[in-house]
Formats: C-alpha cells, structure tokens, sequence
C-alpha cells in the first residue's frame, strides 16, 4: 500500500478508542451482512494498517467494477448500489440532486466534479468524478490501486500489472483520491467505493452518517492527485450545495419487562430506536454491559418471521454513552419492518451467534 495514503488530507483525526476496538466486529458484520470483499478510505491519523482502517470508518461498503462504461455515463447512487445488490427504497430516486451549486476545481490534468449527491438527517451520499483534461493520455488510478498491482484491480480483464497495462497503451499513471469534510459534517469516519468509467475517468462515492442535521449543506470536499513517484500531492477544496427534503418516522421498541438480558453475552438490551426515511432504516440498539472486559458483540437483526434484514450499508461501531450505556448504529437502504424486531448478538471471536431477544414497537 502507498504510504502517502496516511497523508492525503490535511486534517488530523482522531480515532476514538471505543471505535478503534470494534475492529474485528466491523470486519465480522461485513463478512456476515454483505459477504464481499472489504476496502476502506481512512484520514490522515497516526495509525497504519488495513485493522485500524476499518475501525476508522466502522464498516465499509465495497464494490469491484467489471469493465469500462460510455464516455458520456457516470455511476450515480443508485448504480452504485445496484453492482452491490443493495435496494434503496423507491421513493428515494426523486431526492437525488444531479444539478448542484457547485465548483469544479482542477489543475492541468485533471478536474473533478459531483454528479450526484442526496442526504436526509441521518446519511449523506455523494458522487465525485475524477477525469483527465486531455483524452488518452492518463490512466487514474484510486488510492489503494498500485502500479504493481493487477489490472484486475480496476475492473479490467486481463493479466497485466497496472503499470504493464500502462506502458501497453502509452498512458501516465495518475493517482487521485476525494474526501469529504468530516467536522463540518459531524462524521467521525465515512466510507468510500470508486468505479473505473474509462482509463482516464474515475467516479467515487462517499458516504457515511452525519450528525450536521441542517436542512441545507454548504459542504467541503478535498481531491487530490499526484503521480506514483512524486514527492508532492497536488490537492484542493471544492464545495457545493445539498438541501435535505427528507421526512421521518421515529419508533422505539422495547423488550418485554424483565426479558431484556441476555446473560451469556453479559449484557441486556434497553432499547431500539428505529428512524424510516425516504433513503432507508436505520436503528440504533441501546444496551448495557454486566462485564465491562468482555468484547462487544455486533448485532443481526430479524423481522418477527426471524427473517434477516438485508441491504446493509453502514455501521456505527460500539459507542459509548455519557450515561453509561452502549449503543450501535446500523444504516439499511430499503427494508420491509414488522411491528416485533428480533435482536440477535453475535460473538465475533468465537463465531457464536446468542438466542436473540423480542423488542416491540411502542
């Protein structure tokens, strides 16, 4: 991995203990909920190493493009989404801002620009293009893509090595990389997929829960670019604009008095939140722990017919509370709910998944 990925951005962050320890369940719910493989963007931090990565971003959604697109088609959210068989509910599509106060920024090579960007109170969703000013010149490459890597990696067919496809067809290689402004936003990680469009065009979607619940965004971006060899990143900020039109609808579920706990994982569920908008479900599971040295468990969540919820998008990690509970947060796209919601810990060291307790809507 190169390096000067721990030094793309400018702002320090932090991670958060609590969140750096959940890495193993962040890992353990990917292989579980989405079953492919896992990538992550982090910040620049003090930390290196795939591990910590995922703790940064608690889960991350990752999709592998499959060969190259028209010149004039971007991916936008929904197509995204589709490569990773994940559903966004239907009334979603007429949120979806293609028309955005923006400015594009570049610099000789190349501009960037958003295609496409949504949000509700919970999730934000953003697609930033990457394209090269002069046509068949540059190869763009993604952060984590190494010109010793295979081109396989970029979603092309064949047995070359990046570089050796490069050389082949008299192409620069050209890393470039997008990220969102994690303070303005109130993120404390997001996650990040890209799609090769064609040698020299590179769409990216980031996206992550944000606790900025402004109905309008004035949001910051930072895109860089710099060849493989190079001693300096080229890097700039771009903002635009974003309106959240969204609506929700907030429940709490409880289990029945007295049949919250669950004492062979140590803790007992308090509470769960579940919020629907037009982008999805998402559910915040409160609980308290009988034994503070005893790792967390990650959660699956069932409908009363003890059917798992699918479209999975994003997680939280373990969070601790001021009043010293616990809580996770897990972001769905759509998702049919009944009024009963089985909770089911799973024990991510040893692979053993707890009998789950009934939570009921209020």
């Amino acid at each position: 991995m190169d390096e000067r990925l721990f030094d793309i951005f400018e702002v320090e962050t932090t991670i958060p203990q609590n969140v750096q320890s959940s890495a193993d369940q962040a890992v353990a719910q990917v292989k579980q909920q989405m079953q492919i493989k896992k990538r992550a963007l982090i910040r620049k931090n003090s930390f290196k190493g795939f591990k910590r990565a995922v703790a940064l971003i608690g889960l991350s959604l990752v999709l592998i493009g499959t060969g190259a697109y028209a010149a004039d088609k971007y991916l936008g959210i929904f197509d995204f989404f589709h490569r990773a068989k994940v559903e966004l509910p239907e009334e979603s599509a007429k949120m979806v801002e293609t028309e955005l106060q923006q400015e594009t920024v570049g610099n000789d090579r190349v501009t960037f620009q958003v295609k496409e960007a949504v949000c509700d109170s919970d999730m934000i969703y953003v697609v930033i293009e990457a394209a090269a000013k002069e046509k068949g010149k540059y190869l763009l490459l993604p952060q984590m893509v190494t010109p010793k890597d295979p081109i396989v990696n970029l979603g092309l067919e064949g047995d070359q090595t990046v570089e050796e496809y490069a050389d082949l067809n008299g192409l620069t290689l050209l890393h470039v990389s997008t990220g969102l402004d994690m303070e303005y936003l109130d993120m404390y990680a997001y996650a990040e997929d890209r799609a090769y469009v064609s040698d020299d065009v590179m769409d990216f979607m980031i996206y992550g829960s944000k606790g900025n619940m402004a109905e309008q965004l004035e949001i910051s971006a930072t895109v860089c670019a710099y060849e493989p060899d190079a001693s300096d990143i080229w890097r700039e900020k771009m903002t635009f604009t974003i309106q959240d039109i969204s609506s929700n609808q907030m429940n709490s579920y409880v289990p029945e008095e007295g049949f919250g706990e669950i004492p062979d994982a140590f803790m007992t569920i308090n509470e769960v939140l579940l919020k629907k908008t037009e982008l999805g479900a998402y559910i915040e599971i409160i609980y308290t722990k009988s034994r503070e040295d005893v790792e967390d468990c990650v959660f699956h969540v069932k409908n009363k017919d003890k059917t798992e919820w699918d479209n999975f998008i994003f997680s939280s990690g373990v969070l601790k509370n001021e009043d010293g509970t616990y809580s996770q947060k897990f972001y769905y796209g759509k998702q049919n709910i009944s009024d009963e919601i089985m909770i089911e810990p799973y024990d991510v060291e040893s692979g053993y998944r707890y009998e789950g307790i009934m939570v009921e809507k209020q």
